[in-house]
């Protein structure tokens, strides 16, 4: 896995971008069961999910999480089927957040990119300014500065029984119309960046692979 992933780090990396005075940027906030981000939202119910507990509260309806979380690589494949990466800046995600709330945009959600419209509407969304006090951590998450958060309230009961707590989609994807431009940093950079990701098991993988035929072993601990 961490071959693959060595040479995966290899694929070049590009940086979204939209415009001020166009069309570009966020149409849809959609709910969907695996966020491009890899960051799952919760839900509030009177099921425990991530260590919380609403055994006395109703039925809530509502979904919290991040939708868009500054310079995390995002994994894409092109027409030939080769992989590249995607990431949203901080400048670009309030850029974006800006604009899509500029044009009240907060009852633009649906169901896993489809033309599936929720009956639903973004109650409140913010841009953490500080990752130790940001209101996110009453929810549980540790995420960077510039990180984008909504929470929704879905109107329709048979929709939250649905697709919500039966059908486990509680996290956010964004859609809309976005260019792409080669990021500013360099191989070297990025390659630091996956190393820094690895576990030490995968990076002792990665090392003894390499020096194999030179018929010595070593170890690598990360600090």
């Amino acid at each position: 896995m961490a071959k693959k992933l060595f040479k995966d780090s290899e694929a070049p990396v590009y940086e979204i971008m939209i415009g001020d005075d166009d069309n570009t940027g966020i149409r849809f906030v959609s709910l969907v069961e695996d966020p491009a981000i890899d960051v799952q939202g919760m839900f509030f119910s009177k099921k425990e999910l991530h260590n919380y507990e609403f055994n006395n509260l109703p039925d809530r309806q509502m979904v919290v999480g991040p939708a868009l979380i500054p310079n995390k690589k995002i994994a894409r494949k092109d027409d030939d089927g080769d992989l590249y990466f995607v990431f949203f800046s901080e400048e670009t995600i309030r850029q974006m957040v800006s604009k899509f709330n500029k044009f009240n945009n907060n009852k633009s959600i649906n169901i896993d990119h489809s033309n599936q419209m929720l009956d639903a509407y973004i109650l409140s969304n913010w841009i953490v300014e500080d990752s130790y006090y940001d209101k996110s951590k009453l929810y549980g998450f540790d995420l960077p500065k510039g990180s984008w958060f909504i929470e929704i309230k879905i109107d329709d009961e048979e929709q939250w029984n649905t697709y919500v707590k039966e059908g486990g989609r509680y996290s956010f994807s964004v859609e809309g119309l976005m260019g792409q431009t080669p990021s500013k940093y360099s191989s070297l950079e990025h390659l630091f960046s996956f190393i820094d990701g690895l576990s030490e098991n995968e990076l002792n993988e990665i090392l003894n692979d390499t020096f194999e035929k030179k018929k010595f072993h070593l170890t690598l601990t990360k600090q």
